[in-house]
């Protein structure tokens, strides 16, 4: 088994998390490019509500990684990425395991159910990480863009793009971002370069990639058909050779502007989302914001009551370790990890701090703690997609998805 890494990314993510156990003791989206319907005026789900059916575990109260076994087609280890759909095929990114289930059934009805093959592993048994055109190192976001499905390989510094989507096992990428060929695996703060890349959108047919521990979001204004293409334009930075959070100001300086670990990126071609992680705060976008220094501040900020504060808290109004967010048309989800819980808004957020109308993971808005694992819990969500009107939440150390209808 390869050595566990904290989702979270950032070596802070440890002092974070062992706080919060302490204390317990565009069309195209980045995950989902599709609108669901949802009752008027409400989200269609209620507080602490349980989930219907669990990916990766045999029943609710079970949380051992590959089900304390060897990795199998019913099986996860570290539950991140986010889901996605092509043509009926539902694909869960399975971190640890270096490699993504497939479902070709669509989205499971039944708990543990199997997937039909694997992609980044040459079968269901192996979870062993790797360069080269059909491995990965710790898959996280996925897109879906046309027939092409594009996968953040979080550990090697890449984006891996397939034209065509895989219907089947063994399929190589066709197209690596972030690093000159399909061998390489460097970090690096360039127009070329990426450093633990995590979120994937489309806004406008412009491919948004968020390079999260480069504190900023790589643009390319059309779709790159080359290996290691640099990208045209960068959010959150002034140019491609800055890579420190909050534009290159550090910590204590807080913008609108700026991001200190972008994480996850949502687009629907017109509103752009961005979970700001450190900085404890969702910024929202109703336009294309602009790049490098001709970048405008976001017009919402959720988790924080003003752009140059990031405390963190655990309530109705603050956040406290966002890992992603999206808008299904009528429905803002944020998976608040830190918190261990999915807030949801019932419309798109129009104030700062606007509170939160449902909260999933906990019984109320004033509770972070991990408990049993069980079908309304979560230790540590990663990130929430909404498909056909479901909920999809990785639960990262429960080993598993859960689904809620």
């Amino acid at each position: 088994m390869n050595s566990r890494h904290i989702p979270v990314l950032r070596k802070a993510a440890v002092v974070a998390i062992s706080s919060v156990l302490l204390a317990a003791c565009g069309g195209d989206s980045s995950s989902s490019n599709k609108k669901e319907e949802a009752p008027a005026g409400s989200s269609g789900f209620t507080n602490g509500q349980s989930a219907s059916v669990v990916i990766g575990q045999p029943d609710f109260t079970s949380s051992d990684s590959n089900q304390d076994g060897d990795p199998g087609l019913q099986t996860l280890d570290g539950g991140y990425g986010g889901a996605v759909m092509y043509q009926g095929n539902l694909y869960v990114p399975d971190l640890y395991n270096n490699r993504i289930l497939v479902f070709t059934q669509g989205i499971p009805e039944v708990n543990n159910e199997a997937a039909t093959f694997v992609i980044g592993q040459t079968s269901d048994s192996e979870n062993s990480s790797g360069l080269g055109a059909g491995k990965l190192n710790e898959p996280t976001g996925l897109l879906i863009h046309g027939d092409k499905l594009v996968v953040a390989d979080w550990k090697n510094n890449r984006v891996l793009i397939w034209n065509q989507a895989p219907t089947a096992a063994n399929a190589d990428a066709d197209l690596v971002l972030g690093q000159p060929t399909m061998n390489h695996n460097d970090s690096a703060c360039s127009a070329a370069g990426m450093n633990s890349p995590t979120g994937l959108a489309v806004f406008d047919g412009k491919l948004l990639v968020s390079d999260t521990s480069n504190d900023r979001i790589l643009v390319w204004n059309t779709w790159p058909t080359t290996n290691g293409q640099a990208a045209d334009a960068v959010l959150g930075q002034d140019d491609f050779v800055t890579c420190t959070e909050n534009r290159g100001a550090g910590g204590a300086t807080v913008t609108g502007r700026g991001f200190n670990a972008p994480v996850f990126i949502w687009s629907d071609g017109t509103h752009l989302a961005v979970p700001d992680l450190w900085n404890k705060r969702v910024l929202l976008w109703n336009q294309w914001p602009g790049t490098g220094t001709e970048m405008v501040a976001a017009d919402v900020v959720l988790g924080q009551e003003d752009f140059v504060s990031n405390g963190g808290g655990v309530s109705a109004t603050t956040l406290k370790g966002p890992e992603s967010v999206m808008f299904d048309g009528d429905r803002l989800f944020v998976s608040d990890s830190g918190n261990n819980r999915v807030l949801v808004w019932n419309s798109w957020p129009t104030t700062n701090a606007q509170a939160a109308d449902i909260v999933l993971g906990q019984p109320d808005f004033e509770s972070d703690f991990w408990p049993e694992t069980g079908p309304a819990t979560f230790n540590y969500p990663g990130q929430a997609t909404s498909i056909n009107g479901m909920l999809l939440v990785p639960d990262w150390s429960n080993n598993r998805t859960l689904i809620f209808k």
